[in-house]
């Protein structure tokens, strides 16, 4: 699955939506769900996570920087690192490079 900005995608999973109402706009963001297999994001592409506690994400190839609202602590993944979210607001993934990544 590619993951790339998209000011139009909705996403018929109504759950998502009401689980990041009231954190921001959406335009330019995909809502995506638990994926089994890797997924491809795409340099410059953002997948947003909401209500991301107990997530991992798991860098299978390229750059991934990852950031929460609200919280000035970044974190950057090179192929083969993984990090595990505690927080329970959105979680932003961004590819820095062409990427694919575990999200669980």
């Amino acid at each position: 699955m590619n993951i790339a900005l998209n000011p139009l995608a909705a996403f018929p999973f109504s759950s998502w939506v009401r689980a990041l109402r009231g954190t921001g706009s959406l335009a330019g963001q995909r809502i995506v769900p638990a994926v089994r297999g890797p997924l491809t994001i795409d340099k410059g592409a953002t997948l947003v996570v909401g209500r991301a506690a107990g997530t991992s994400v798991t860098c299978v190839s390229g750059s991934l920087w990852i950031t929460h609202d609200g919280d000035v602590k970044d974190v950057l993944l090179d192929a083969g690192d993984t990090y595990h979210s505690e927080r329970s607001g959105r979680m932003l993934v961004h590819g820095l490079a062409a990427s694919s990544a575990r999200v669980s």
